[in-house]
């Protein structure tokens, strides 16, 4: 199906960008230093939308919780010691929702 397809490109690519790529990343290349909050967004929405899919309005639940969750575990990181706030991780969370929210609206889901 095609969430199940979706849900394996965005673990597969969350999991290069966070685990192979980032750790070679310097401070100028914000996409590859953002992406892997922008696919933990996109995937956490399609793991939300196949837990809750006969919920009314699933796609757009799904979508606003995995953003407010990410969102929300950012800000946690601008008031707690020894944790990294980044700007670029907002904006790409957010990107990340938009962008699932919109394939699964152009896929039927």
């Amino acid at each position: 199906s095609v969430k199940i397809k979706l849900l394996g490109i965005c673990s597969v690519i969350g999991l290069v960008t966070a685990k192979i790529m980032r750790p070679f990343v310097n401070v100028e290349n914000v996409f590859l230093d953002s992406a892997p909050n922008f696919f933990s967004a996109s995937l956490f929405c399609l793991i939300f939308f196949t837990i809750y899919p006969n919920s009314k309005h699933p796609l757009e639940k799904a979508t606003l919780f995995s953003v407010l969750l990410h969102l929300l575990y950012e800000l946690i990181q601008f008031v707690l010691p020894y944790f990294t706030f980044d700007v670029n991780d907002l904006i790409a969370t957010v990107l990340g929702g938009i962008t699932m929210y919109l394939l699964g609206k152009l896929s039927g889901i």
